[in-house]
C-alpha cells in the first residue's frame, strides 16, 4: 500500500472512532478529533479523582469500623 493509501486508510479508522466524524470533511475531523481528545482527557480526570474519592472514603469507613 502507497502512502495515501496508508493516510485514507487512517483517515477512515479516525472517522469511525470520533463520534460523527463520518460525516465531517477531512479538515473539521481533524479539529473534532483533537476537541474529543481534550474532552476524555477531562473524563478520565474526573474518573480518577472519582475513583480517589471512592477509596478514601473506602479506607476512612474500614478505620471507623475496624477498631
Amino acid at each position: 500500500m502507497d502512502e495515501r493509501g496508508v493516510v485514507e486508510k487512517k483517515i477512515v479508522a479516525l472517522q469511525k472512532i470520533v463520534p460523527g466524524g463520518e460525516r465531517l470533511p477531512v479538515e473539521e475531523l481533524f479539529e473534532e478529533t483533537a476537541e474529543y481528545i481534550l474532552t476524555l482527557e477531562s473524563r478520565v480526570k474526573a474518573l480518577k479523582f472519582l475513583v480517589a474519592f471512592v477509596q478514601s472514603s473506602e479506607n476512612m469507613k474500614n478505620k471507623m469500623f475496624s477498631g
